[in-house]
């Protein structure tokens, strides 16, 4: 596997973070209701992680459970835990409420994409090059020092790309939200 595509649902907080280990591991928790103890059982019996592969490219998604108890508008009715190989290239796509990442290293390129609200945390010897195309600079926020420009030939009012560079930026992340990014690096 060179690729990981991962499909964040909605209502979704997803925790992730990067790995030594050529390894994917998952942990999460859901806040469901159910009207009898059989339904109960039923719902620990799903899968909530489901990953297929094709060629080189493996495909991780989740269970969509907000519909188990019509909670359409709740903020975050489950959150999981994902980690994965540093050196995987990385695609994350989706309707997910809040995407955190801890990245003490990457050895590949990643790409965020319809997260409403990023966080990352960057290791202190990470090398990598992260740009966020975010609607205004106030989107932008954490520790980190963005240098920011205007989007040009976008006809998107007031869109604004933040870039942040460390080490020799050998890796890239790319960040696409309509919502805000948070950078804060560990000194």
């Amino acid at each position: 596997i060179e690729k990981i595509i991962v499909e964040v649902p909605r209502h979704c907080k997803l925790n992730m973070r990067s790995e030594k280990e050529n390894k994917i591991i998952f942990s999460g928790s859901a806040n469901m209701e159910a009207e009898n103890k059989e339904k109960a059982k039923e719902f620990l019996n799903n899968e909530y992680i489901i990953t297929k592969s094709s060629g080189n490219t493996m495909y991780v998604s989740f269970l969509d459970t907000s519909t188990y108890n019509n909670r359409f508008e709740d903020s975050c009715p489950y959150k999981f835990n994902l980690s994965i190989p540093e050196g995987k290239k990385v695609e994350i796509n989706g309707e997910g409420n809040s995407l955190d990442l801890a990245l003490d290293s990457i050895k590949s390129d990643w790409v965020i994409d319809n997260i409403n609200n990023v966080k990352v945390r960057l290791g202190k010897s990470i090398d990598v090059k992260l740009e966020a195309s975010v609607y205004g600079t106030e989107a932008l926020g954490g520790n980190a020092k963005w240098e920011t420009a205007n989007i040009e030939n976008v006809e998107e009012i007031n869109k604004v790309k933040g870039k942040l560079v460390y080490g020799e930026g050998k890796n890239s992340i790319d960040i696409i939200t309509n919502g805000e990014v948070e950078v804060n690096t560990l000194e």
